[in-house]
């Protein structure tokens, strides 16, 4: 495994998973844990703008959970989907959620590519960039960044 630096938290993939043992993904079908962390699943500019206060808040709520909620509790997936950041877990409780929602709620306000604020726009797909990165992908890409949706 490559261990990836996250600049914005100041430590690798590794140190992270070490530190905070349940940011390592783990099989959704399975429940095998996996040699890598769902944080770096998270697009580069939410990381930025929001990672390092998001894994402190569910640090904190991780502490409160039993023993047997830690073992049972995980992230199960993580990705942009409709413009924003949905994590999906197994067990849960009202406290993490929110937690979860608040984050999510703030990655419609921030460049998924940079993490500067932002709007989020679409032609098909819904786009959580800033202006810049939202005109380089078209540049990059094409117009409507050259994805097309199933019914064109």
């Amino acid at each position: 495994m490559e261990d990836i630096y996250f600049p914005e938290l100041g430590m690798s993939e590794k140190e992270l998973m070490k530190k905070l043992p349940f940011t390592k993904a783990t099989n959704g079908a399975t429940g095998k844990t996996l040699d890598f962390s769902w944080y770096g699943k998270i697009p580069k500019g939410w990381r930025i703008a929001f990672g390092r206060d998001m894994l402190n808040e569910m640090a904190a709520e991780y502490k409160n959970f039993t023993r047997h909620d830690r073992k049972e509790w995980r992230v199960t997936g993580v990705m942009e989907k409709y413009g924003e950041l949905r994590i999906y877990t197994g067990m849960t409780t009202p406290r993490m959620d929110d937690i979860l929602e608040k984050y999510t709620s703030l990655s419609h306000k921030r460049c998924l590519e940079c993490g500067k604020p932002c709007v989020q726009r679409g032609d098909g797909w819904i786009y959580t960039m800033c202006e810049d990165c939202y005109e380089e992908m078209v540049e990059r890409l094409g117009h409507g960044a050259g994805i097309r949706t199933p019914f064109d």
